[in-house]
């Protein structure tokens, strides 16, 4: 077994970068949008305290049927993304994919 003398940045740079755009569809901003804390955090503390909440009821409604209509167009169009990118960089793609259409559905509610 031959073990590398260096590091390749190149590939380093690639795994990283490839990394934050997967934290940026996986771990950031769907999850809120799918759980009843984010209604309770965007709508109901702001409620209680008196002050205009920052979405609306109808906005978390249409944020949450938005998201959940991305599945239909994306069974259609992974698995052409899986054999061009492959199975690593298709997944990547589509978690920041997820994260950006996420803040887009969330600046637009």
């Amino acid at each position: 077994l031959e073990l590398p003398t260096g590091v390749d940045t190149q590939t380093l740079v690639h795994i990283l970068i490839g990394a934050f755009l997967d934290i940026v569809g996986s771990k950031a901003l769907f999850p809120i949008c799918m759980a009843p804390f984010a209604f309770e955090t965007f709508y109901n503390d702001f409620i209680k305290v008196g002050d205009d909440p920052i979405m609306s009821v109808t906005s978390y409604k249409w944020i949450t049927m938005m998201v959940c209509l991305l599945v239909l167009p994306s069974a259609v169009i992974t698995p052409k993304v899986f054999q061009s990118f492959g199975l690593a960089a298709g997944a990547v793609l589509g978690n920041f994919v997820t994260g950006v259409v996420t803040i887009a559905l969330l600046f637009i509610g």
